[in-house]
């Protein structure tokens, strides 16, 4: 799916959050967002998060590519979440991390106290590893309760 074609299907699938916005500072002041409930198939990660780029150009040289955030999503999905990330083939693994742990089993309890930033292409600003997380919960246990977000 292409950015245009994921934007139309973020407008056309979105579903309001009734008195529900999201107070973000942009540029030179405040301003509310409304909040909706979006599903996360429409979603991509983003592999130049500043929170992993380092990682992430380190993997780009190994591979001598670019992470694609379609193509590279379990790729991206390591990085996110996993201890010491590297390349395996065409792939980027990790072992297992408690942090990931601990952040499945708070969504589990609380499940999603604060709404990601999505840009209109379905890009997310903020909230990677939630999505990662997600992702990764909808491979090995299904989408039921893990197929949208706010």
């Amino acid at each position: 799916m292409n950015p245009d074609e994921r934007r139309q299907a973020l407008v056309d699938r979105r579903e309001p959050i009734e008195g529900r916005s999201e107070r973000i500072w942009t540029k030179t002041d405040f301003e509310d967002f409304p909040v909706y409930k979006v599903p996360t198939d429409l979603l991509v990660l983003n592999a130049s998060n500043r929170r992993f780029r380092a990682e992430a150009q380190e993997v780009e040289e190994e591979l001598a590519r670019r992470l694609d955030p379609d193509g590279d999503e379990e790729s991206i999905i390591a990085l996110l979440l996993d201890t010491d990330p590297h390349v395996e083939g065409q792939k980027v693994v990790g072992g297992h991390n408690k942090d990931t742990d601990a952040l499945i089993a708070d969504w589990k309890r609380r499940h999603q106290e604060r709404p990601l930033w999505i840009r209109p292409d379905g890009l997310v600003s903020n909230g990677n590893r939630r999505l990662a997380m997600l992702k990764r919960l909808q491979a090995t246990e299904g989408t039921t309760g893990y197929d949208w977000v706010d």
